[in-house]
């Protein structure tokens, strides 16, 4: 499907259909194409880690509402009641973050939004915050028309037949029903504190950053 070949940038991409899973390997794109002829993005959208789609074309409030109660039953299944969700500076990442809590609430998870920060902070806060999983919402590398999810139970990353498992509950219906509380925490500082701790040199360094 193009829309698939448009996500993977010519990268290399695994994906999962119906329980079976190949890896496309090509910068081709008729290669790609070809590998994933007959397949949509709802059916082929599992890649390595996480969640990333189309914006306006498959990340509605509804898919991602249902995805964040998915997750937040499975929270709940393996015992937890707490999950911390960051986002990304993309312009989408808002609406998809109120989505995704309001599902995550209906499962009876409490949420903790720690607001727009870098990927490694949500990671971070998961510890710091001593949460059960956390979201990331983020479209990684690729182009702005594109956002997505990066999930963790625990710290561990959510990939593979777990992300086809989350699927399966909202096809299903096993979704666990409750109502969760909702507050916001800046982790940042604590992050950086965490950083200045731990990293020394033993030299000065000339930097040069492209903020993009």
């Amino acid at each position: 499907d193009k829309e698939v070949v448009r996500l993977a940038g010519g990268e290399p991409i695994m994906v999962q259909v119906d329980g079976e899973a190949f890896k496309v390997e090509s910068e081709d794109v008729e290669v790609v194409e070809e590998a994933l002829e007959g397949y949509s993005v709802a059916e082929a959208g599992e890649f390595l880690v996480g969640v990333c789609v189309m914006i306006d074309e498959d990340l509605t409030d509804e898919v991602t509402e249902n995805l964040g109660w998915a997750f937040g039953s499975l929270i709940r299944d393996e015992g937890g009641t707490k999950v911390v969700v960051g986002r990304d500076v993309r312009l989408s990442s808002e609406r998809l973050r109120d989505a995704l809590c309001s599902g995550i609430r209906k499962s009876g998870c409490d949420v903790t939004d720690v607001g727009q920060v870098p990927t490694p902070t949500l990671y971070f806060s998961i510890l710091h915050l001593n949460m059960d999983g956390g979201v990331m919402i983020t479209g990684s590398h690729n182009p702005l028309e594109y956002n997505g999810f990066k999930l963790c139970l625990g710290i561990a990353s959510i990939y593979g037949e777990a992300i086809q498992r989350l699927r399966e509950r909202i096809e299903q219906g096993h979704l666990v029903r409750g109502s969760g509380g909702y507050t916001q925490e800046d982790t940042l500082p604590a992050y950086m504190e965490a950083l200045t701790e731990r990293i020394h040199l033993d030299r000065g360094l000339k930097v040069v950053l492209d903020a993009g």
